[in-house]
């Protein structure tokens, strides 16, 4: 598969931090990490605050596996009056949650209204659970998994050089039509 946002294709997670977190230091950051980071989420170039009390909260991301990918887009995609249609918020939603992970928190969560479990199971396979996702969302906002969902997403398709590498190096022929 194609991953062309940096994102190792043997599914190997990379390192990101959420562009809000008050540990990054964005006005020590050089502008050629910053536009690296928002096309890829990579956080290896990114300067820390050193007087922060608190390290920045590791995410990781990564491509989707292939029966993960066509499960999200079987679940993003309806049939509405005879078209297919994509639900770009929930695709983005649903690719965060099988492709990112927090991996310095534990797998219980206590929170005000309670505990909340990290993971989930959806038809067999490990993802996010809603309800931290929802915990998530309500700090952070829809703009946390709309930035990571199309990184994932993206990072996830295929092209059909991938199916057909010999494409690329091949030439144009003059074959009659």
């Amino acid at each position: 598969m194609a991953i062309p946002l940096g994102l190792d294709p043997s599914n190997e997670p990379r390192e990101s931090y959420w562009k809000r977190d008050d540990a990054v230091d964005w006005d020590g950051t050089p502008d050629e990490a910053r536009k690296l980071y928002d096309a890829t989420g990579e956080a290896r170039h990114l300067a820390l605050k050193e007087s922060q009390l608190h390290p920045p909260t590791r995410i990781s991301i990564r491509a989707l596996t292939a029966k993960e990918a066509g499960y999200v887009r079987g679940e993003a995609t309806r049939a509405i009056k005879g078209e297919f249609v994509t639900n770009p918020m929930l695709l983005c939603y649903l690719c965060t949650a099988f492709g990112l992970d927090f991996p310095d928190w534990p797998r219980e969560i206590k929170t005000a209204k309670g505990v909340i479990q990290k993971w989930s199971a959806e038809s067999g396979m490990r993802r996010l659970s809603d309800d931290l996702l929802d915990h998530v969302t309500a700090a952070l906002g829809e703009e946390f998994y709309a930035f990571y969902g199309r990184l994932i997403r993206q990072a996830s398709e295929a092209t059909a050089e991938d199916f057909f590498p010999s494409l690329q190096a091949s030439t144009p022929t003059n074959s009659p039509r």
